[in-house]
């Protein structure tokens, strides 16, 4: 886990990632400061905007945005008694009432350095709760046959590195599609199966390689031109339709 930990750091501890999070944090501020935004509609219209980035660019931008919304929220509520988001109502009961007495900016930098601590605190203690938690998240039983559906190009395999990170099983850089082999085995704490079927025949073919032994294994199958084998796929599987509509814009849905 320490490992882990450092190589994080490691990425986060960049020019390009530090700038994409003080922009992220600008943007997750205004959503804040604005009543009636908030965290989800930021997280809503931001999410095309990193579907083409690498992955842990993407979470680092996303996770430093949503991380200051309620910190922007209270700005509003210390200076003009109209919280920004719901959990800052309660900076209007001392803040607001020190901003009549002049002492607005003293409001704002108790606030501010509240949220700092709160925040170093929060990500410390979960830090510690990570050997914890981990084993918990990955024991739950949701379904975990991925089929995925869409073009050539369409961002299958980008999708199955991020499942692949968050499984535990392989950083994103040794995630490749296995055209010709059919298979790739990612072994972790959850281990991930991933196929491309693209140049299988059919079914028929599948079975033949006792491929659909891996359907009731104990990991996550991810399947790249599920639609090869569609017949026999478990009825528990989850479809995920990628249509590509620009260099880096898609339109995903699942059934």
């Amino acid at each position: 886990m320490l490992e882990a930990m450092v190589n994080g750091l490691k990425l986060v501890m960049t020019l390009p990632v530090l700038g994409l999070m003080l922009i992220a944090t600008l943007i997750g501020n205004f959503f804040g400061a604005v009543p009636g935004l908030g965290g989800s509609l930021a997280l809503a219209l931001m999410i095309p905007f990193v579907f083409g980035m690498e992955p842990f660019l993407g979470l680092a931008f996303l996770l430093s945005m949503h991380s200051v919304v309620h910190t922007g929220g209270s700005i509003p509520g210390i200076l003009f008694a109209i919280p920004g988001t719901g959990p800052t109502v309660a900076t209007i009961l001392d803040g607001y009432p020190m901003t009549q007495q002049g002492r607005g900016g003293e409001a704002m930098g108790a606030q501010l350095t509240a949220s700092a601590l709160g925040g170093i605190v929060g990500a410390a203690v979960l830090a510690f709760l990570i050997p914890v938690l981990r084993p918990i998240a990955i024991s739950f039983g949701s379904p975990e046959i991925f089929a995925l559906i869409g073009p050539l190009g369409s961002g299958k395999t980008h999708l199955i590195k991020g499942i692949a990170a968050g499984a535990g099983a392989a950083e994103p850089g040794r995630v490749n599609s296995p055209t010709f082999v059919y298979l790739n085995i990612y072994d972790g704490p959850k281990s991930v199966y991933h196929f491309d079927l693209y140049r299988l025949g059919n079914s028929a073919d599948f079975l033949a390689q006792g491929f659909e032994e891996y359907f009731s294994a104990d990991g996550v199958c991810c399947i790249e031109w599920s639609e090869r084998i569609e017949e026999i796929l478990p009825e528990d599987h989850v479809a995920i339709h990628i249509k590509h509509l620009g260099e880096n814009k898609r339109e995903i849905w699942v059934n």
